[in-house]
């Protein structure tokens, strides 16, 4: 104040800034579009050949939904709270009018999505997926969500399927998934999720060791490799450590010194050349020093083929050979983990949401997911 009243006594000689966070709430906003409509002041002569128009009227801009209250924005916020943040219609319904007074039933919110995903967004989905295909390596894993089926009296059982392919230049180490609905878990959902009308997968695909995707490879597509998934074999010795846990601990233990090589070349931003020579250099004798332990416990009496151990030793020995192949080619990863902490929030979204509304709802959600 003593400065605004007098000026000439001082000289600014430096300034302190001061930074806030504020916030805006969201806020809903009416558009009206009010067009005039026009009439002609004379009408045309009854022996006039010329056809005039009495009437005119400007057209409408364009619009998501025809005679819809949607527009981009709001479809963007239903969208980013029901796929990303994982807020069920009803709540979103709640929500919208608790706090803002506006009554959006759940049921036109979820058209809304349902009519965005079939009219606007199957064109990209549809090209994700046939750039999924054109590549050389892939990850595929599937994850079980439950869906409503009317007259059925419950909810019944339907699959995610995914598909995606890591990109070592991306801050997570992934890039796109690729989700598609299926009613079942059968080889013949993988013909829809490797295969469309113009080309099919010939690549690598990294999976578990689930019997549908040794089947599809029998089935006339040899030229596709499987290898297999290290997380999963470590995941059956876990299981299996309460009963033998001297045992399970060695080899866990050896596990552990593999990832512990793939964490020290992650951190190093290592090359796909660099990473195959390390591998071949350090991982691939701790992968031999476990195939000879593995078939020893195999053969001994004590470990029985049915307890929790004899099943972790089978279900790595039958995966053995795929599980070599990632240490000799330095693009592979390990394990799918990429793909399943990929997957993981839409099983986040279902413990909010527990099921889906019907099957064909499950297309809809698959193509949103994508997205």
């Amino acid at each position: 104040e003593e400065v605004k009243e007098n000026p000439q006594d001082f000289f600014q000689m430096d300034e302190e800034v001061t930074t806030k966070l504020d916030y805006t709430p969201a806020k809903f906003i009416k558009i009206v579009i009010r067009r005039l409509k026009f009439v002609r002041r004379s009408a045309k002569e009854p022996d006039s050949d010329e056809e005039e128009q009495d009437f005119c009227i400007a057209p409408l801009p364009p619009s998501l939904k025809e005679r819809s209250l949607l527009t981009p924005n709001l479809a963007a916020e239903i969208a980013t709270n029901r796929f990303c943040d994982h807020l069920p219609y009803y709540r979103q319904e709640q929500h919208f009018l608790m706090r803002h007074k506006v009554h959006l039933p759940r049921s036109t919110m979820s058209q809304w999505m349902r009519d965005l995903a079939s009219d606007y967004l199957i064109g990209i989905y549809d090209a994700m997926h046939q750039q999924m295909l054109e590549g050389s390596y892939l990850q595929a894993d599937e994850t079980p969500i439950d869906y409503l089926e009317p007259g059925h009296g419950s909810t019944k059982k339907g699959y995610l399927w995914t598909l995606s392919q890591p990109n070592r230049n991306s801050s997570e180490g992934r890039g796109d998934i690729f989700y598609q609905w299926h009613l079942g878990r059968s080889a013949s959902c993988l013909r829809d999720l490797l295969e469309d009308d113009s080309s099919k997968f010939t690549g690598i695909l990294q999976c578990d060791g689930y019997k549908a995707y040794n089947k599809y490879q029998r089935g006339r597509h040899e030229d596709l490799k499987l290898i297999g998934c290290w997380a999963h074999v470590r995941r059956k010795f876990v299981e299996a450590k309460k009963n033998k846990p001297k045992i399970t601990g060695w080899l866990l233990k050896q596990i552990a010194n593999l990832y512990r090589i793939e964490s020290q070349l992650r951190k190093n931003g290592s090359s796909c050349s660099e990473r195959e020579r390390v591998r071949l250099w350090q991982s691939l004798p701790i992968y031999n020093r476990l195939q000879k332990a593995l078939w020893m416990l195999k053969a001994r009496a004590n470990v029985l083929p049915k307890s929790p151990l004899g099943k972790a030793i089978d279900y790595a020995l039958s995966e053995w050979g795929k599980l070599k192949l990632c240490f000799l080619n330095g693009q592979l990863e390990v394990d799918n983990n990429l793909i399943e902490n990929g997957i993981r929030p839409t099983k986040l979204g279902a413990k909010n949401w527990l099921f889906m509304g019907s099957d064909s709802a499950g297309k809809t959600n698959a193509i949103w997911y994508s997205l």
